[in-house]
């Protein structure tokens, strides 16, 4: 899949076009910060970016509930083991109801 460049959803100060940069070069999103504030000293930079949060395309979004924490991991395996305990038991009452007849 190729790199496309974003404003960021997820860092986020006035349009997002600092953070996205972070994001698509993979730098904390602080630098691209100072850097921007360097080049908005210089006169122009003000101006880009404003072109720049009107051109880029705000990045998709990504509900957060499709990613697996830890925790929903120990409760899957805590759920796969009271299953099995459940059929176990399911078992042994059968046996017991056969003993019986």
């Amino acid at each position: 899949m190729e790199k496309r460049l974003y404003k960021s959803r997820k860092d986020k100060m006035l349009f997002g076009v600092c953070g996205g940069l972070a994001e698509y070069f993979s730098v904390d999103p602080t630098l691209v910060r100072l850097v921007m504030v360097l080049i908005w000293m210089s006169g122009a930079g003000f101006l880009a970016y404003i072109i720049a949060g009107i051109i880029m395309p705000e990045a998709p979004y990504e509900p957060e509930g499709n990613k697996a924490t830890e925790k929903d991991v120990v409760v899957d395996a805590k759920a796969e083991e009271v299953k099995e305990e459940e059929v176990k038991v399911e078992e042994v009452k059968a046996e017991e109801v056969k003993e019986e007849d």
